[in-house]
C-alpha cells in the first residue's frame, strides 16, 4: 500500500504506517529485474566481501595479528568457493 487513498480502515493505516525494511526493499527491486540480474548482483556483492576479507587479511598481519589474519583468510576462503558455485549455476 503506497497511497493515502487507498487508506480505507484502522488495518490500511496501520499497514501503511509500517516501517520499511531498507533491505527488503532493495530485495524486492532484485526480485523485480530478474534471475540473471540478481545473480550478478550476488556475485558481484561476494565478491566485495572478499576484497574486504583481503583487505583485513593485510592490515592483520601488519598489526602483527597473525591469528586473527587467519581468521579473515579463512573466511575470505570460503566466500570464494561461494562466488565460484555461483557462478557455476546457469539461470
Amino acid at each position: 500500500m503506497s497511497e493515502l487513498s487507498q487508506i480505507n480502515t484502522p488495518s490500511d493505516l496501520v499497514e501503511f504506517n509500517k516501517p520499511v525494511d531498507p533491505c527488503q526493499a532493495l530485495l524486492e527491486q532484485i526480485y523485480e529485474l530478474g534471475p540473471v540480474q540478481g545473480k550478478d548482483i550476488a556475485l558481484q556483492i561476494i565478491d566485495k566481501l572478499n576484497g574486504w576479507h583481503e583487505y583485513m587479511v593485510d592490515q592483520r598481519i601488519e598489526e602483527g595479528e597473525n591469528v586473527n589474519a587467519c581468521t579473515w583468510a579463512a573466511d575470505g576462503a570460503k566466500l570464494e568457493v561461494v562466488y565460484t558455485l555461483l557462478k557455476s549455476i546457469e539461470v
